[in-house]
């Protein structure tokens, strides 16, 4: 049974005090209807997930990511409706995050939005790549089959952004910026040897590879002090 949605309203009673809460309804005029019931004169209604602006700026950590998707993937390969799967997620969820975040997801998604629309609302957390998977897989017919392959996809992607990657010897803007993408500017450092060729020629070289000045500052020291925090003055 899909869940009922939840509306924060603002309303005046017979006194002309304001009152203010969060009540369930299947519509906003459901809402207004039900408050006018109660002797209310409502001045504002909306859906209680518009005033969660934080959401698309949470960034979930790849396992949560994984996990979350697997539960997703098991509830709809067992037959259940995707709206209904998205609101025994969130439910399941342990981190306060992620219950958030899928709810709002459930939520955009039972107004007909399509799920890689949906997802997109929240970049930070859904990766382009995530996002197209899940689109070929509802376009196919095939979502319950395609959701397991992010899952697995960020598991691995999990275990690479554990390690740092000395880009010593490669100044190639592709790579770098394949790189970047796969692991994250914080995981990318400058090699404190150089067996080919000059120090300030790998610097300029990188200096060409389209990253940021904050970036390029992460590359050449701010990253390596996180590993090697007594060098920090």
């Amino acid at each position: 049974m899909a869940t009922v949605p939840a509306f924060r309203w603002e309303a005046v009673d017979a006194q002309g005090r304001v009152k203010q809460g969060v009540l369930e309804a299947e519509s906003p005029r459901a809402a207004r209807d039900r408050l006018r019931a109660e002797g209310l004169t409502p001045t504002a209604v909306s859906e209680a997930v518009a005033r969660s602006d934080w959401l698309p700026n949470v960034r979930l950590p790849a396992p949560l990511i994984t996990l979350t998707t697997r539960q997703l993937a098991t509830l709809v390969q067992a037959g259940m409706p995707l709206d209904q799967a998205l609101v025994a997620v969130a439910e399941q969820a342990d981190d306060a995050r992620a219950a958030k975040l899928i709810a709002a997801v459930r939520t955009h998604v039972a107004t007909g939005e399509a799920l890689p629309m949906a997802l997109a609302r929240y970049p930070r957390t859904f990766s382009p790549l995530y996002r197209g998977l899940v689109g070929a897989g509802a376009e196919t017919g095939r979502l319950a089959d395609v959701l397991a392959r992010p899952a697995e996809s960020n598991s691995r992607l999990y275990h690479l952004r554990r390690f740092f990657y000395d880009c010593a010897q490669s100044s190639n803007p592709i790579q770098m910026q394949g790189l970047k993408t796969l692991v994250g500017v914080s995981q990318i450092v400058l090699g404190s040897d150089y067996p080919f060729g000059s120090p300030g020629k790998h610097i300029t070289g990188l200096s060409k590879c389209g990253f940021t000045a904050d970036e390029l500052r992460s590359i050449f020291r701010e990253n390596a002090l996180r590993i090697l925090p007594k060098f920090k003055s």
